[in-house]
């Protein structure tokens, strides 16, 4: 489960937090999924959403065909069903107390390799993007 308590900046011993603590936990959840509702309602067939959230991934591969992570991997519907398996999996280790450590930081290399595929992206599908931005004008 997310930790609420750090997201919204309160420290777990702070009494107004335990005392409301499932109510935070609510509201950072609708926050949360009102948010990805906004960001897919906001994509186009052929947009690259791009999200290293990986729970809301399958609603961006549905509404746009495309999602690459930060790290310049793209997840599609072929794949993205392993990637959540292994969330999931993750997420109960943690649950039950282990410490998993989290995703490496975000280096040199995955920057040069989201951008790499940004890039190769973009060059393929530029067709697609002039003939929306003409149609637009229009």
């Amino acid at each position: 489960m997310y930790d609420t308590s750090a997201s919204l900046g309160f420290r777990r011993q702070d009494s107004f937090f335990r005392r409301n603590e499932s109510l935070f936990a609510s509201l950072f959840m609708k926050i949360r999924v009102d948010a990805d509702d906004a960001i897919v309602s906001r994509l186009k067939a052929g947009d690259p959403g791009i999200t290293a959230d990986i729970p809301l991934s399958p609603a961006v591969i549905e509404a746009a065909g495309h999602a690459l992570d930060t790290r310049g991997e793209f997840f599609t519907k072929d794949n993205i069903q392993g990637y959540l398996s292994m969330r999931t999996s993750m997420d109960e280790l943690r649950s039950s107390g282990i410490e998993t450590g989290g995703p490496a930081p975000l280096n040199q290399g995955d920057r040069q390799s989201f951008a790499n595929q940004l890039d190769r992206f973009l060059l393929l599908h530029a067709k697609h993007y002039r003939a929306a931005r003409s149609e637009g004008a229009a």
